[in-house]
């Protein structure tokens, strides 16, 4: 279970170039809300060391807007979409073609003959930081509306990111403290 409590938190992670937001003005979605973010990226990893606190705020919509944007370059993914809800509550859903995009070899094969068509993974938990560590404790996990236990996902998250060690929560980057969220907004605290 140590592992799957880091699977979502790996993927997103994956999707994210940099874990770092700077203060989003809230009601855009689209172009606008994804350029938005990735500038907002862009600043806060250009911090230097005395860079003060800071706490940055965006909106559920413009970070959708943004991880589309982020994974076109990545054929096999369909459709990925995060949800933040209240008390660091949040869910992922990715929408994957695995057989038809992804050279994974057998195992990919055998969840793309396991999940004809289209897979679609669905996770929801808790957020969990602090002292520069990061991590996501799964309460759900499904693959096509079916309940998956981790030892099928692990797998898969070592084929699409083998960098990530997922026995250990994350580093926070950049200086970060904390990560929280609340309906429809991810806050950063630096």
């Amino acid at each position: 279970m140590k592992r799957i409590n880091l699977l979502i938190l790996s993927i997103l992670v994956s999707l994210l170039p940099v874990l770092a937001m700077a203060e989003a003005e809230t009601g855009t979605t689209g172009n606008n809300g994804a350029e938005k973010v990735e500038k907002i990226f862009i600043e806060i990893a250009a911090a230097g060391p005395d860079a003060g606190p800071a706490e940055f705020v965006i909106q559920e919509d413009d970070f959708n807007s943004w991880l589309v944007m982020k994974v076109k370059e990545k054929t096999f993914v369909r459709e990925v979409k995060a949800g933040f809800k209240d008390n660091n509550e949040a869910d992922i859903s990715l929408k994957m073609n695995l057989k038809k995009d992804l050279d994974g070899g057998y195992y990919a094969n055998m969840l793309a003959t396991m999940f004809k068509g289209e897979q679609h993974l669905k996770a929801s938990g808790k957020i969990k930081a602090g002292d520069g560590k990061f991590s996501f404790v799964v309460d759900s996990l499904t693959m096509n509306e079916v309940i998956v236990t981790p030892a099928l996902i692990y797998p898969l998250v070592a084929i699409l990111l083998p960098e990530y060690d997922l026995n250990k929560p994350l580093d926070l980057p950049h200086g970060l403290k904390d990560i929280q969220t609340s309906q429809g907004f991810l806050k950063i605290i630096r």
